[in-house]
């Protein structure tokens, strides 16, 4: 029998006790409710404890679903910073430890991402009519009549090359004005990456609500522009997924120790002797500037023992003895960056 514990859905600004239904993650319905802790409460309800990582990618799925599914019921009612998909506490007092260790940062998010959504925007071609307007540019038609009466392979691969170019460069330039005119009704916009070569811009978009007609509008707008040739596909409202969400991690001793490793660091420090070393190795292993083959592993390394250290310190701590990091927990808010989550606050 897996053990039980409480899984995590996020953090709203209340401090009340609510219920929000049986629209638990698992196959068993658990209550979703608060758990309050001063003017603000967790976001959870009663699960097994679950290794996600062991599972099969449609049962992920489904789970990721659900948890998804929580959050956007309890967005009806709250502002609500997500958690990370997977997040379980063993027990009331870990989730206590959670909400008073992230207190500071969990108040600030709030504060930031009230009367806020977050709106998925994508923008994809028409390929007939945009492949007909390549082929109607002047280039492309003289081209075509000086091959037409016998092109050979060479021929059609420049053409191939041609078309190419001019659709990428069509591409950038409806993109750059997509994400111009909608991002001017933004708080924060995130740029992500094209999925498919249909696809012109893929974007979230961080609104005040009383934004989301305005940014209806403008989509109308370039609509009526490009006449049929673009077609937009806008998913929400959402919680802020893509621009503040909370990430959960148990630190042990013997990862505070390699990170203490990375850095060349003693056991004991100060916060400028952290930052600097931190800052030595970052340059020194920058990508930009370091072309062993190595040096992008250990760039991403050195990050990652930074914010570990700088975490594991808070409050004016700055000692990595054993005695001092015991069951130490590491709470970060992320935001996506070049396609992955990220800490906010390297």
């Amino acid at each position: 029998m897996s053990e039980e514990g409480k899984y995590v859905y996020g953090v709203i600004g209340t401090g009340e006790k609510e219920s929000f239904g049986p629209i638990g993650v698992g196959e068993r319905g658990d209550e979703v409710h608060t758990v309050p802790y001063q003017d603000i409460a967790a976001v959870t309800s009663d699960s097994p404890i679950i290794d996600y990582k062991s599972l099969t990618k449609d049962v992920v799925a489904r789970y990721l679903l659900a948890h998804q599914s929580a959050i956007e019921q309890v967005m009806k009612h709250h502002t609500i910073i997500p958690f990370k998909f997977g997040i379980t506490t063993e027990s009331n007092e870990e989730l206590k430890a959670i909400m008073t260790q992230g207190y500071p940062k969990f108040t600030d998010a709030l504060k930031k991402m009230q009367d806020k959504i977050e709106l998925d925007v994508m923008a994809l071609w028409d390929k007939d009519k945009i492949f007909q307007d390549i082929a109607a540019k002047p280039e492309v038609k003289k081209f075509k009549e000086a091959i037409e009466q016998n092109p050979s392979e060479q021929d059609r691969m420049k053409l191939g090359r041609m078309v190419a170019s001019l659709l990428e460069n069509r591409r950038l330039e409806c993109a750059q004005e997509i994400l111009y005119k909608l991002g001017r009704f933004a708080e924060d916009v995130c740029v992500h990456e094209v999925m498919s070569d249909g696809m012109i811009a893929n974007a979230s978009l961080l609104l005040c609500k009383d934004r989301e007609k305005k940014l209806d509008f403008e989509m109308g707008e370039l609509d009526r522009k490009y006449a049929g040739r673009v077609n937009f596909r806008c998913v929400g409202p959402l919680p802020p997924y893509s621009f503040s969400v909370i990430e959960v991690k148990k630190i042990g001793s013997d990862t505070v120790e390699n990170a203490r490793s990375q850095l060349n660091l003693p056991q004991e420090v100060t916060p400028n002797a952290l930052k600097r070393s931190y800052r030595r190795l970052a340059r020194e292993y920058h990508p930009d500037k370091n072309h062993r083959p190595d040096a992008p592993a250990k760039f991403q390394a050195i990050q990652e023992a930074y914010d570990v250290l700088a975490e594991c310190c808070r409050d004016g701590r700055w000692s990595f003895r054993k005695e001092d990091i015991k069951d130490f927990l590491l709470i970060r808010m992320l935001r996506v960056e070049d396609g992955v989550y990220k800490p906010q606050d390297i």
